[in-house]
């Protein structure tokens, strides 16, 4: 195939198509907004609305004159998987109303969209009628890419015309254009339409598309090299640094997943299908070479990271999607690293094969994750459970809000048979469970110092805690956090003051004080930590073992101007 081949496309197949969606998505619109059938029914509605957007989607792209036939037959059988998975998720949602279903339909998404997206190119391949190759794989996908995110750009100028227009008639006192507009029955099929005329003109801008993906692969081209050399200078540094400061907040293992990915994809962009072209001159090819197998590297620090906490707060749904992640990317790095073993310095020959086969298996992992065969909710549910069976959490700090907002039905069906082993005599911790805005309290640490070491908090404390922003259950990454009951603004109540033990986490420091019956948190703010050199330090558990907390007069009061709070820095003598 030649890239720059712009074949006419089917221009009426197109907009009836879009036409079409656009009715359906209107459709089943109304009847969320009448609420009729198949709005209450998440079993029927998923599927529904998955197959009207995506099925015409994917004949929108795949389309051309000469594969209509073919197309048709893998969009029966695309469709049929496409209503088992999505009438999976929605069973999932069942009972309507019964759970919040946010983070399922997000994860549900992503997944398919990303499945799709895979699922797609193979299909365009396979009715195109031409010799199939890896290089053609990348072509479809690249201009699909490009083609969806200009069509997009292209329904956004469009819908900002029509605000446009509807608001120049407004200022004239013509106000026909401003009710039209905005209501549901005009703007869905308009907009729909909009977006199969973008893909309709970019198809037959193939050419350009095609250049302006060379543009893009030119400047990552620049970048790949760089973003190699910061993943080795990063892993080089960890053994001075030590993995504590990589692990000290909960960014440590979805940062090394980003380089890894960031690395991976820019390679494959760069290198495309590995024999067309060779990007660089061989002496920095060999550099990238040498460098490449860091990814295995990384692949074990974020590993490790996964696996840091797994003891204090089991597997959830997000720590699977991260291992699922983490499989694939370990996949590739592993791969590539053996490419270079076998192939030494012509590794990129290898990349055709090794890519298309990662990406089948990426596609049978994604629709298994969306089927009973490899439901995250029904496993996160299982390690909480065992953890609660071991001793591990107790009843009254297990973690009910996480169970029943993200693990949807299984979640939902294992806190209804926990409240029918409870009886009567446990109304406290049935009204918890039923409370679907409440969080467990002071669960989120694993470690908590009081002082003093009796202190029992106010119920009202840690009512007061949930939701806050500044409250100790967001610091779930600390070793331990001290808690001191004190009167801190000497108002004659006391103030109870929540400090991580971790220099890291200082940030969080907050002090909740009483102000006529209503808890208040306030930061506080970490102004210097001395060590037994008098040098500045860390602020660690050992710091506080025996040692008494108190108060002292500050040399200089806050200087408050507007919203504006300065606090002078000055050293604090021993």
């Amino acid at each position: 195939m030649n890239h720059h081949e712009s074949p006419t496309p089917p221009y009426k197949a197109l907009l009836a198509i879009a036409a079409f969606q656009g009715m359906a998505l209107l459709a089943l619109y109304q009847a969320y907004q009448f609420e009729v059938w198949p709005s209450k029914t998440p079993i029927f509605a998923y599927p529904l609305l998955a197959v009207t957007v995506l099925l015409p989607l994917g004949f929108q792209l795949a389309l051309t004159r000469a594969n209509a036939q073919i197309l048709l037959r893998f969009g029966v059988g695309c469709s049929i998987l496409i209503g088992l998975l999505a009438a999976y998720l929605g069973f999932q949602a069942t009972p309507i109303n019964a759970f919040e279903t946010d983070a399922l339909n997000v994860r549900g998404v992503l997944s398919a969209g990303v499945a799709s997206f895979i699922a797609l190119i193979f299909v365009q391949q396979a009715s195109s009628g031409m010799e199939r190759s890896y290089a053609q794989l990348l072509l479809f996908s690249w201009r699909n890419l490009l083609m969806g995110i200009f069509s997009s750009v292209f329904v956004g100028l469009f819908f900002l015309m029509l605000v446009l227009w509807a608001a120049l008639f407004a200022q004239i006192g013509i106000r026909l254009f401003q009710d039209i507009f905005f209501e549901a029955w005009f703007l869905i099929p308009t907009l729909t339409i909009a977006f199969s005329v973008g893909l309709a003109v970019f198809k037959e801008l193939t050419g350009i598309i095609d250049q302006i993906w060379r543009l893009v692969r030119a400047l990552i081209r620049l970048l790949l090299p760089l973003v190699l050399m910061v993943s080795v200078l990063f892993s080089a540094s960890l053994p001075f640094t030590g993995l504590d400061v990589l692990w000290a907040t909960n960014l440590g293992t979805g940062l090394l997943l980003a380089i890894a990915f960031a690395v991976l994809f820019y390679l494959n962009v760069v290198y495309q299908d590995g024999v067309t072209d060779q990007p660089y001159p061989e002496q920095i090819h060999r550099l990238i070479t040498v460098f490449l197998p860091v990814l295995i590297i990384l692949s074990a620090l974020s590993l490790v990271g996964l696996f840091a906490r797994l003891d204090q707060y089991g597997w959830t749904v997000v720590r699977f999607w991260a291992g699922f992640i983490w499989v694939f990317l370990t996949i590739f790095s592993v791969s590539y690293t053996w490419l270079i073993w076998k192939l030494r310095w012509r590794w990129t020959d290898g990349l055709a094969t090794c890519n298309t086969r990662i990406a089948v298996l990426m596609l049978a992992g994604l629709l298994l994750t969306n089927s009973p065969l490899l439901d995250f909710r029904k496993l996160s549910l299982a390690s909480q459970m065992a953890r609660l069976e071991r001793g591990d959490v107790m009843l009254d700090t297990f973690d009910f809000f996480y169970v029943r907002q993200e693990l949807a039905r299984p979640g939902y069906l294992a806190i209804e048979k926990l409240k029918a082993s409870l009886d009567e005599g446990d109304a406290d911790l049935l009204a918890k469970i039923e409370s679907p805005s409440r969080r467990p309290v002071l669960s989120a640490s694993p470690t908590w110092v009081y002082h003093p070491a009796d202190l029992v908090l106010p119920g009202s404390l840690t009512e007061a805690m949930v939701g806050s922003d500044l409250s100790p259950l967001n610091s779930a990454q600390s070793v331990s956090i001290f808690v001191v009951k004190i009167d801190m603004n000497e108002d004659g109540r006391s103030d109870y003051a929540f400090i991580p033990l971790e220099a890291d986490e200082l940030w969080r420091a907050a002090v909740y004080t009483d102000a006529s019956g209503v808890w208040r948190a306030k930061p506080l703010v970490a102004r210097q930590i001395l060590n037994d050199d008098g040098d500045a330090g860390a602020w660690t558990a050992e710091m506080v073992d025996g040692s008494v907390p108190e108060l002292r007069s500050a040399p200089f009061k806050d200087l408050v101007i507007g919203e504006a709070v300065f606090r002078a820095n000055f050293e604090i003598d021993r």
